[in-house]
């Protein structure tokens, strides 16, 4: 093992030796290497949205993807509340159809704005069913908007969706497109009511893999243009609060991009600073810094090329790789001033260095490079992602260490001292107190293994206390967008979170039948109504609320029909009037065999230890 370790030693010796003799051959190598890597960076990407920590083959996603494959993208992708003193000002109605005309003409991606004015409006004519905007024609006097009104306080559906039961707030709910080519979605009902043999039907063989989903970049041009329209609208009476899923994605986005570099120069300086204080010389800062750097940015051009885009997670991995990289350099630094002052000769002193510190750098590396790739086993793609480009960032840390210290010492001249260099060095303060320390140790070992055990006794009591939660939208400071607009909502229009579930009933026009609809009916009632400590269900709805409002329509609008017909011939004719009279819009709530049903319900953003529906 010493005849090894020997060896290791004499060859890292050479390597210091050739690196330092041939410093410019071994420079533009070595900034070649560092070039290749840090030439794709540009094409680097963000991802914080929930999709971003599952795995591709993972059923949750494939269910998700299944989802939107069956009825399109939730529409609270980005939600808009505006705060007024009456919604039904003929004024403000002016201002919220101006916004939402102008966030329809200006904003991309943008499938379907719904607010208070297109909002739909069921009603019977004789015996035609009329689909209509609410705002099909515009109020001319103050009766037909108390017409309105009037439809919008006897119409369920609108409370606590549209507007609030106070009627001081209304929403802005922008849908946008599922897939990132706009207009290129082929038939809405391809593959629905196929195969319908096979009981389950999954996203492995109903999603069409060649549509992308909308991607990171086209959401965040569609929040960041729907920002800069509700600032020119935001107004005293006219007060404009923002959520959503995606509005959430693109500002923690925007936040990670900006952590990144603020953690990043932080630490930066900070080390800086104390490398100056521990080693008194530019070149102990700026050579750990060079390799710090370095190694950041290949490891981000590495992230680069497998077209893996940055996370949550990814804002850890800068100060990870600035504390490796100044530690290996710090190691071989400390040795060459320590020989230098010494010596006076920089050839040996770096060779010195290299022999006596380069193979527990080494261990170092494998050890920690193999620790961080147990990460593998995450379930979550983030923290597996973080596990393996954290171990790139150490494993360049090395190289760099290795590759770019003996070259550079060689071209940056050093000023010593050699009388009583060596009396000083080890009279340093820190290592009088590490002496202090070590001498503590050994004389009370009892007292040692004591403390010990406390704390680890205590640290055991406190695991116990330990709760999982995660509630991104308090990670932002109070009076950010994202968090006003949840809380906002939440208080106001019961519930800025909005969970779909998919009722599959197998056969083929199951949800024609009566006793279907009724428990969909009853399930819906049940939320409504429940309330489990902080959380709470502001509103479900499904199939069931078009149908009652089919019914009452073809019933003269008499509100005690608000209900759903008791025969399955009559609820295949309402839904059919309905569909020829809306086409397009049934697909929200069934697929088109209607053996699926969509069911919705809003509950407040809430950390997770706080929801017990999780």
């Amino acid at each position: 093992m010493k005849r090894l370790k020997s060896r290791v030693d004499k060859t890292l010796e050479v390597v210091a030796q050739l690196l330092y003799e041939n410093r410019f051959k071994a420079l533009i190598i070595l900034f070649l290497f560092f070039a290749g890597f840090c030439s794709q960076i540009h094409k680097i990407t963000i991802n914080t949205t929930l999709r971003s920590y599952l795995k591709e083959t993972d059923p949750v996603l494939q269910d998700w993807n299944y989802k939107l494959e069956q009825f399109g993208r939730d529409p609270l992708s980005i939600c808009l509340a505006i705060e007024t003193s009456d919604i039904f000002n003929i004024d403000f109605l002016k201002k919220l159809k101006s916004l939402s005309d102008e966030i329809c003409l200006k904003v991309p991606h943008v499938e379907k704005v719904e607010t208070l004015i297109n909002a739909r409006n069921i009603r019977g004519e004789s015996d035609n069913l009329i689909v209509e905007e609410l705002f099909e024609n515009w109020p001319q006097t103050q009766k037909e908007l108390n017409l309105i009104k009037e439809r919008v306080r006897s119409n369920p559906i609108y409370r606590d969706t549209i507007v609030a039961q106070d009627e001081k707030f209304t929403t802005v709910l922008i849908k946008l497109n599922v897939y990132s080519a706009p207009g290129d979605k082929g038939d809405v009902f391809e593959g629905f009511g196929e195969n319908l043999n096979n009981p389950v039907p999954t996203a492995h063989n109903n999603i069409n893999s060649d549509k992308k989903y909308l991607t990171g970049e086209e959401r965040k041009t569609a929040v960041n243009s729907t920002q800069s329209i509700v600032h020119k609208y935001d107004s005293v009476n006219f007060k404009i609060y923002m959520t959503g899923a995606t509005t959430n994605s693109v500002f923690l986005q925007n936040a990670v991009m900006q952590d990144l570099q603020i953690f990043f120069l932080v630490s930066f300086t900070i080390i800086s600073i104390f490398l100056y204080i521990i080693f008194r010389r530019i070149s102990g800062v700026a050579l750990p810094g060079l390799i710090v750097i370095f190694s950041l940015l290949s490891t981000l051009g590495v992230r680069s090329i497998f077209g893996d885009p940055l996370t949550v997670v990814s804002q850890l991995m800068p100060c990870f790789i600035i504390a490796v990289g100044v530690g290996y350099s710090i190691h071989i630094l400390a040795l060459f001033y320590r020989h230098l002052d010494i010596t006076h000769d920089k050839k040996k002193s770096i060779m010195h260095a290299f022999g006596h510190s380069g193979l527990p750098i080494v261990i170092t590396c494998i050890t920690t490079a193999g620790g961080l790739l147990s990460f593998l086993t995450a379930e979550l793609v983030p923290v597996m992602k973080f596990g393996i480009y954290a171990s790139t960032g150490v494993v360049f840390a090395l190289i760099y260490t290795l590759w770019l210290i003996p070259p550079m010492i060689s071209i940056i001249p050093f000023k010593t001292d050699i009388k009583g260099k060596q009396e000083k060095v080890e009279g340093l303060w820190m290592d009088k107190l590490l002496a202090i320390n070590g001498r503590f140790v050994v004389k009370h070992p009892n007292l040692i293994l004591i403390t010990a055990f406390l704390v680890i006794l205590f640290s055991l009591v406190g695991i116990q206390k330990i709760r999982f939660g995660q509630d991104y939208v308090k990670w932002f400071p109070k009076d950010s967008v994202v968090r006003k607009g949840a809380e906002t909502i939440d208080k106001n229009l019961c519930g800025s979170y909005v969970t779909t579930v998919i009722l599959d009933f197998k056969e083929k026009d199951s949800l024609y039948e009566p006793s279907i609809l009724n428990r969909i009916e009853g399930s819906l009632a049940y939320l409504e109504n429940l309330k489990v400590g902080k959380v709470f269900v502001g509103k479900a709805w499904s199939v069931t609320t078009i149908l009652k409002e089919i019914n009452q329509a073809l019933h003269e609008n008499d509100g005690k029909y608000y209900t759903i017909p008791q025969d399955k011939n009559l609820v295949a004719q309402e839904l059919f009037l309905y569909e020829n009279s809306n086409p397009g819009d049934i697909e929200n709530f069934v697929d088109r065999s209607f053996s699926k049903a969509q069911l919705a319900f809003k509950i407040p953003n809430l950390s997770l230890n706080e929801n017990p529906c999780f």
